[in-house]
């Protein structure tokens, strides 16, 4: 039984309760069946007929004693689901009730509430707001405090601590009526304002228009008056300058032809707007031929940039419409971008909708960028544009109809997930709470859907669950204020919300019913990368405090396999894209999350190197490769991850090496330094020569295969060049600070490297290791 509250519902509860009713009723009324319910057992067992006296005649004649059997009444036997169906209904019932009564319905005994509707039935006209007032002295009553809430909280508790629930009850009973009626400030909540142009704004509960709203409400006969809502002012528009106006003319001009805008549409569909929802595909297309079907047409500002981020970013996956197309160009889509710039300003100025969308894409295009924080500024004001349209609230508003309630829900979840995602990937707080959000999750509206295409509302659905969960993430594992708590714990609670979000995936989504040919494939392979790179995030942690302690309880053995699992199938999914031509160069989650994977490999690589990890890094580093053409942060990720894998198996080649051959090396170095005491030029000389050489001399035993490592990135490597040529320095320091006397590699005093780490606060992991919550780059290749 659905435990929603509708008429259909009302229905089958009917139904319900008669078929109870009947499965009770009994042929033969219960006082005539005087045999079978009122016979004694003696009369029982001589089978005579037994008066139901006590004691009866045939007992008291014989001296016997009378006794009867207890009455086994049949318990009633309601299902949960009707209880908690039947507690939906009340509350509903009295939500309705307090709302056109305006007095709290549970503060009143059900005795009152009995004399209240005796009163009001000999009533022949009635106004809401003489229900209670009819029955003045029922207020003074004694008040029934324990709501059906309050009940519920006292049945789950009171098994494990009767003493305070039976004191939290007594306080209840015993608080004064003034402090119980205190709720009625929760009546100050946060509201959508529509105007007469149909713009939406939000005010909440502490703003000073949400109070005057409700001292209006309450107090004033006539709720238009007209000074109080003078203040609730629209939001004031400027005329367009000359500057403006040029933008708009700029964006005109540059609309591609119909072949064109149409490829580019479908591009951006396909592979941006898969796992999220930004703007109606019909809608796009009907507004754009309005605006290509007339010469000098009225264009909204807000529509038209836009419009110019959905080509800009169209462009940059157009490489993937056509499989057998060449290599992708840099910044595609970089007219678009700077066109919409222009425009920007007069978007933030208007402050609708479709800012939120417009700052949301710049974001997103910026990410195959090296301008990571104009990325993340926009994604900011995206959330804040949302916000103030009120996207993030439940909308009751009957001005705005439900298609388009459902077009702000899809929106505003597309919004918090980008937000925690890459909160997520930068480690940076998250720019909203849960608790501020009560939208709606999207839901499937036929009207809404487009023939011919895949509806993705499930995937939006899926991508808010798991981004509702790696928020928690953040906020529990590495939020400042949970440093005391013992991160395993939370680990695992993470890790059992991770797995029933999992369980809860639609057949169509699971990993092994995946078609490569369905519209929705790169789509549904991206829900399974996020689930392995939030088993990443949560687990990261404690690879450190594996690899620093050669005895680790069972869970962090077991968190710590979860990680590597994970990282492994993350890469492997990365390279089932890429086999399939759907593994984008300019995809920030792409790069990324082979990135995050790639490091937890080469790091497990340290300790156990084995096969699986092996293959593992030949795909990432061949997707790494690929999506390195032409995206800039992706060239960063690649450069990185060579730089790390050869500190990394410069460590394991000294510690592995031949052990004749280093003790060779350590008694040539004893009798240098013993040497050098008397003739020191004569024997240092001959010795730096031969061990100081560099990286390419024959000498270097420990590190023989050190030069094939480095050799995958040459200096002079055109296709790898970045703004930022420092990173090439760095890595000919690195070269030049090998040195096979050293069991590992130097990092304490290469500054270079140096410039990798942030510093970072401890926490206690199991009550024992003082490591790195947040694990630098320097962490990792120097464990």
């Amino acid at each position: 039984m659905s435990h929603e509250f509708s008429p259909e519902n009302t229905a089958v509860l009917f139904e319900a309760m008669k078929q109870e009713q009947h499965n009770r009723r009994r042929r033969v009324p219960m006082e005539r069946r005087r045999r079978v319910v009122l016979a004694c057992f003696n009369c029982k067992a001589r089978k005579v007929r037994c008066d139901g006296a006590n004691p009866c005649k045939a007992c008291a004649s014989n001296n016997l004693e009378c006794t009867y059997p207890v009455k086994d009444e049949k318990e009633m036997d309601y299902s949960k689901d009707y209880f908690i169906d039947l507690s939906k209904r009340y509350k509903c019932l009295e939500y309705i009730v307090e709302r056109l009564c305006s007095t709290k319905v549970s503060t009143y005994t059900t005795p009152s509430l009995i004399e209240v509707c005796n009163r009001i039935s000999n009533q022949k006209s009635l106004l809401s707001s003489d229900v209670f007032s009819l029955n003045s002295e029922s207020t003074n009553s004694q008040r029934d405090v324990d709501t059906l809430t309050q009940g519920a909280l006292v049945c789950s508790q009171i098994q494990q601590d009767p003493t305070v629930v039976a004191e939290d009850t007594n306080n209840g009973i015993n608080a004064d009526a003034s402090d119980q009626s205190v709720d009625e400030i929760m009546k100050l909540i946060g509201k959508i304002k529509v105007d007469s142009n149909g713009e939406s704004r939000y005010i909440g509960a502490s703003a000073g228009e949400a109070f005057v709203d409700s001292v209006q409400s309450e107090l004033l006969v006539d709720p238009s008056f007209s000074e109080l809502s003078a203040y609730s002012h629209t939001h004031h528009s400027y005329p367009p300058n000359e500057h403006d106006v040029n933008a708009v003319q700029k964006a005109l001009s540059l609309l591609p032809p119909p072949e064109v805008s149409d490829f580019l549409i479908k591009s951006f569909y396909g592979h941006v707007q898969a796992n999220f929802f930004f703007f109606h595909e019909t809608l796009l297309r009907y507004r754009l031929n309005l605006i290509m079907s007339f010469q000098n047409p009225s264009v909204d500002p807000g529509f038209l940039c836009l419009l110019m981020m959905i080509f800009a970013l169209g462009s940059m996956f157009a490489h993937m419409e056509i499989r057998s197309a060449s290599n992708p160009f840099d910044n595609p889509g970089k007219q678009f971008f700077d066109t919409a710039r222009l425009l920007l300003p007069q978007v933030i100025q208007q402050c609708k909708p479709s800012l939120v969308q417009a700052s949301i894409l710049m974001g997103l295009y910026l990410q195959s960028t090296l301008s990571q924080k104009s990325s993340y500024t926009y994604f900011g004001l995206s959330l804040s544009a949302a916000v103030a349209n009120g996207l993030h609230r439940s909308c009751e508003n009957p001005n705005i109809d439900p298609k388009t309630k459902e077009l702000r829900n899809r929106l505003w979840w597309s919004v918090y997930t980008m937000d925690r995602l890459i909160s997520i990937a930068t480690g940076r707080p998250l720019s909203i709470a849960d608790s501020e959000c009560d939208a709606a999750l999207p839901t499937v509206v036929p009207e809404l859907e487009i023939e011919g295409s895949a509806s993705n509302v499930h995937n939006i659905i899926s991508m808010s669950k798991i981004a509702k969960i790696m928020g928690k993430t953040m906020e529990q594992l590495y939020g400042t204020v949970n440093y005391k708590k013992n991160p395993i714990n939370i680990i695992e609670s993470l890790r059992a919300d991770l797995e029933e979000w999992k369980r809860s995936l639609p057949p169509f989504q699971i990993l092994e019913n995946l078609d490569a040919e369905d519209p929705l494939f790169r789509a549904n392979v991206h829900l399974h990368m996020t689930y392995d790179q939030a088993i990443i995030i949560m687990s990261r942690p404690v690879l450190l405090h594996k690899m620093k302690n050669a005895k680790n309880s069972p869970r962090v053995d077991r968190i710590n396999e979860d990680c590597i699992l994970a990282a492994r199938h993350l890469i492997s999914l990365v390279h089932l894209l890429q086999n399939h031509s759907q593994l984008s160069c300019y995809s920030f989650f792409d790069y990324n999350y082979t990135f995050s994977s790639a490091l937890v490999v080469l790091l497990h690589c340290v300790t156990e190197p084995c096969e699986e990890d092996d293959i593992a890094m030949q795909y990432a580093y061949s997707a790494l490769d690929y999506m390195a053409e032409g995206n800039e942060a992706a060239k960063n990720c690649a450069r990185v991850i060579r730089l790390f894998d050869a500190h990394l198996k410069g460590a394991r080649s000294d510690g592995n090496g031949n052990t004749s051959q280093s003790g060779f090396m350590a008694w040539q170095r004893w009798i240098a330094e013993v040497s050098a005491k008397d003739e020191p030029e004569k024997l240092m000389s001959p010795y730096n020569k031969s061990i100081g050489g560099g990286r390419n001399s024959n000498s270097l035993t420990p590190n023989a295969n050190l030069g094939a490592d480095v050799s995958f990135f040459p200096t002079d490597d055109t296709s790898f060049l970045l703004d930022h040529s420092k990173l090439d320095d760095d890595l000919e320091k690195f070269a030049s600070t090998l040195d096979p006397i050293k069991t590992t590699p130097d990092l304490a005093n290469d500054s270079s490297l140096l410039n990798w780490a942030n510093t970072d606060q401890g926490m206690d992991i199991e009550g024992s290791w003082l490591g790195n919550m947040h694990p630098t780059w320097l962490d990792y290749v120097c464990p």
